[in-house]
């Protein structure tokens, strides 16, 4: 439990999505582990929630269990950095997480990605 976070609880389901959201999973620039990332999401009333970790999916999974476990839509994305330049990716769907999982594997595979 984030400290603090049990009194800022809202009722119902918020309109308002996180799309760009880092986890412990992004080194250097996340530190919320993702059940706590979610946990927080759950109490604030969001429904649905990205995930969005740099050049990485590693917490994919863990990522969509916690979230069908506390009732948000997961949406599964990262943050693609090449050369200095970031670029958010979200998968729409099946299809879309496949593609991801491909660009990422390009991405850590191919030092001359672009």
């Amino acid at each position: 439990m984030i400290a603090g976070m049990e009194r800022v609880r809202r009722p119902g389901r918020s309109p308002f999505v996180h799309l760009h959201v880092h986890s412990n999973y992004s080194l250097m620039s996340g530190a919320s582990r993702v059940d706590e990332i979610v946990q927080a999401a759950a109490l604030l009333g969001f429904g649905a929630l990205a995930l969005t970790d740099t050049n990485a999916l590693h917490g994919a999974v863990p990522f969509y269990q916690a979230c069908e476990a506390a009732g948000i839509r997961p949406i599964l994305g990262a943050e693609i950095e090449v050369g200095g330049v970031r670029a958010v990716l979200l998968a729409r769907d099946l299809e879309g997480y496949r593609a991801l999982c491909r660009i990422v594997t390009a991405r850590q595979l191919d030092g001359d990605f672009r």
